[in-house]
Formats: C-alpha cells, sequence, structure tokens
C-alpha cells in the first residue's frame, strides 16, 4: 500500500503551510477513473464532487456516492475511488501542520479531520464551490492580503464541511472539553507508540495526569476505555496489512510489536471475529469479486 505525497508522487518534505487544489479530472482521467488504495502520512483532504457517480473506498470500506458529494479524509487514512467517466470536482489538500495551526484557533473545527466522512452535499454545494473557485484565484495571485485571502476562503470551506456533518449526525467535537482534549492528546500519542505495547500507566505519565483521569476522559469522549483505543490501533493497522501487503501473519505481528504471533492471532480473532488468515482470504475474495 503505498504512501504519496499528492497521489502518484513519492513522499516529500513539505512546508508547514502546504496548501494545493486542482481539478478532479486531472489524475483520474489519466488513472481511467481508478485511484487505486493509497495513503497521505501528512496530508488531509475535502474533496468536493459537482457531477457524476462512483464508488469511494476508506479504510477498505466502500461508499456509493452521487453528485453533490463531499469527502473528508484526513491524513493517514488508506482510501480509493472508481469514478463514472466525466465525473468532475475539486480536491483541496492541506498538510498535518496547517491543519492544526488552524484547529488551534478555532477547536470547533477539529471534527472536520477527526474521521473520514462521504456526505451528501446540497446544502453547501453552492458555498463550497464558491469557496474553492476564489481560493483557487487567490492561490495564482499575489495581490494584496493574498494570504488572509487565502485562509478565508479555506476557512469558509471547513466550516461548510463542519456543517455538513452537524447536519448528517456525525457527532463533532465542537468546544472541546478538557476531558474531549485530553482524549485527543492521547491518541495523538497512541499514533506514534501503539507498537510499542507501552502500558496504561507510561501514556498517562507522559500526558502529566493519573490512570483515572485518562480513563475517564476516554469513556466520557469516545465511549471506549482507553486500553480499548490502543487495541482498535493495532487491529486498523493488522488488517491493513493482511489487506494491503504480502506479509505473513508471523510478520505482521511482529511489525506490530507482538513478540508471540499466537498471542497476536488470538487477540485480531476475538476483534474481528475470525483468524488473520480467513480475513484475508475474504477480503482477498471479495476483491475479486468486485473486479
Amino acid at each position: 500500500m503505498p504512501n504519496f505525497f499528492l497521489y502518484g508522487e513519492p513522499p516529500q518534505a513539505l512546508s508547514a503551510r502546504f496548501l494545493h487544489l486542482e481539478a478532479l479530472d486531472d489524475r483520474s482521467r489519466p488513472s481511467e477513473w481508478t485511484i487505486r488504495a493509497h495513503a497521505h502520512p501528512n496530508l488531509n483532504h475535502v474533496f468536493l464532487i459537482t457531477a457524476g457517480v462512483g464508488e469511494v473506498r476508506i479504510e477498505n470500506q466502500p461508499t456509493p456516492f452521487a453528485a453533490p458529494a463531499v469527502f473528508l479524509i484526513p491524513a493517514g487514512a488508506i482510501h480509493a475511488f472508481a469514478f463514472a467517466p466525466e465525473t468532475a470536482g475539486s480536491v483541496l489538500t492541506l498538510s498535518q501542520p496547517f491543519w492544526e495551526e488552524i484547529s488551534r484557533r478555532d477547536p470547533a473545527l477539529e471534527s472536520v479531520f477527526a474521521r473520514p466522512a462521504v456526505l451528501g452535499a446540497s446544502a453547501e454545494a453552492d458555498a463550497m464551490s464558491y469557496s474553492l473557485t476564489r481560493l483557487g484565484q487567490e492561490l495564482t495571485w499575489t495581490a494584496p492580503a493574498h494570504q488572509a485571502a487565502v485562509e478565508a476562503h479555506l476557512l469558509a470551506l471547513l466550516v461548510s464541511s463542519l456543517r455538513l456533518l452537524a447536519q448528517a449526525g456525525i457527532e463533532g467535537r465542537s468546544a472541546l472539553s478538557r476531558q474531549a482534549e485530553l482524549t485527543a492528546r492521547f491518541r495523538s500519542l497512541v499514533e506514534q507508540r501503539y507498537r510499542d505495547h507501552a502500558p496504561l500507566e507510561a501514556y498517562a505519565k507522559e500526558l502529566g495526569v493519573s490512570v483515572v483521569q485518562l480513563r475517564n476522559a476516554c469513556l466520557k469522549s469516545t465511549g471506549s476505555p482507553p486500553l480499548r483505543l490502543i487495541h482498535e490501533r493495532l487491529m486498523l493497522e493488522a488488517r491493513r496489512l493482511l489487506i494491503y501487503t504480502s506479509l505473513t501473519v508471523a510478520e505482521v505481528a511482529y511489525s506490530l510489536g507482538y513478540e508471540d504471533p499466537a498471542y497476536f492471532t488470538r487477540g485480531f480473532t476475538q476483534y474481528e471475529g475470525c483468524s488473520p488468515r480467513v480475513f484475508r482470504r475474504r477480503e482477498a475474495g471479495e476483491a475479486e469479486n468486485r473486479i
């Protein structure tokens, strides 16, 4: 499963305020309207589909769509597309550091890339089209207050995205409470260290809280205890490796920090409802049926 800078481009360093806008047609048409599974470690996407239909697949979960539609794809999420020919739209890409800067200024916007989302966009399509058009103009101009104008149109687009999430009933993290903020910091730390299998006490110490405080925050913010959040992140990576690589089950286990592949297999089977080998065969069979 390749990690790209932009689709088809090798990973490279990017500026802290990287922002890129292009027409959907630019990369989809040369790829015959099919974008294979890939990820961007430090880039977030907002897709606005203005014409056409197709299927978006995020973390191997397929979702059909019809225009107008919006896809919100956070950094690191594996995604793929099958567009009908002549599907039209725009793709906005912004770096994770730029996104973190924006969301620190207005925590209500944290929800936009809290998780992947595929949304109908009828209520905000015109506003988002306008924001993207003006943003595209500002990105090519050097008029006075250019940077301020870029941020203004970017913020308008993100606000429209946030409101679509709210209209779809997808719970966000507007007005982050202290507990929600602690949970967000914990999940960021988990992203860095989930392969270490560190005890919960180590996470709590690094976050400067007690285990009880961390547990209460996670339960209130997500409904899950912190150990489950760590386990879910491990299992997400396990599914990715089983689907997108040819590593053996033992190699997957070792790459995830397990000392005993049998222990990994038991944990995966309990979580997924089938063994890693059965899961891989099932996913491969479903992929063949889609082809």
